[in-house]
């Protein structure tokens, strides 16, 4: 009998003493047992805005660092993904370092994080081109109300996070798009599933069946090796 592929991911902070992140990745492979095929560690940090800094984000520099690069270097020779989570303004640095990581599978979490703020959509569709041309990016479509509060039930709302979707999907190709549910958040933010899915459902309806694919399976199993985790 198959077995529904499923995988975890967890958070390791990677820009400490090398010794340390490795010892947590050991620890979170044993627990798992052999499940674990990505790790994230949020570094959304905001310089003048204390609500878009993450709690256990001490720094706005972390991805400069050189114990970043060697956590980087200790998920490639686990073959694990990276979740990408950050501000567009941060996107030079990530680009920059994962630039040099080309066989590291990265996630590019809720969109890149547009916000409501109209005159930060140049800034985040620049940092999504850059991201874009590195080819080992994948972009995950989740937590679309962060920049659209209440979406689901304004329509001048809902057209704009669709033409968003629409607009990374052009942008990365539908290999290297996922929708993801983001559940529980998303039911906090009383989106259901069925509304959820529903739209990406009628957003993607004039795709062909392979792209279709790739977007509600395909391209995650690829981006969290999950074919081997089954």
């Amino acid at each position: 009998e198959s077995e529904c592929p499923f995988g975890l991911v967890a958070y390791v902070h990677l820009a400490r003493e090398p010794e340390q992140a490795e010892r947590m990745l050991r620890q979170h492979m044993e627990v798992s047992e052999g499940r674990l095929c990505g790790v994230r560690m949020i570094l959304n940090h905001h310089p003048d805005n204390p609500a878009l800094t993450w709690p256990q984000v001490e720094s706005g520099e972390l991805m400069r660092t050189g114990n970043f690069r060697e956590g980087l270097a200790q998920l490639v020779d686990l073959d694990i993904s990276f979740e990408l989570s950050c501000h567009p303004h941060q996107v030079a640095d990530a680009v920059a370092v994962l630039g040099d990581f080309p066989s590291l599978r990265v996630v590019a979490n809720h969109v890149g994080f547009l916000n409501e703020d109209r005159a930060h959509e140049q800034l985040w569709r620049e940092a999504m081109r850059a991201l874009a041309e590195l080819p080992n990016v994948f972009m995950k479509l989740s937590m679309l109300w962060f920049g659209n509060q209440g979406y689901h039930q304004d329509e001048s709302k809902a057209a704009r996070v669709r033409d968003t979707v629409l607009e990374l999907i052009d942008l990365f190709g539908c290999q290297r798009c996922m929708f993801a549910s983001n559940y529980p958040v998303d039911k906090v933010a009383g989106i259901s599933i069925s509304k959820l899915y529903s739209d990406f459902l009628r957003w993607t309806e004039s795709r062909s069946m392979k792209d279709r694919a790739a977007l509600f399976h395909d391209t995650a199993v690829k981006a969290y090796r999950l074919e081997s985790s089954a």
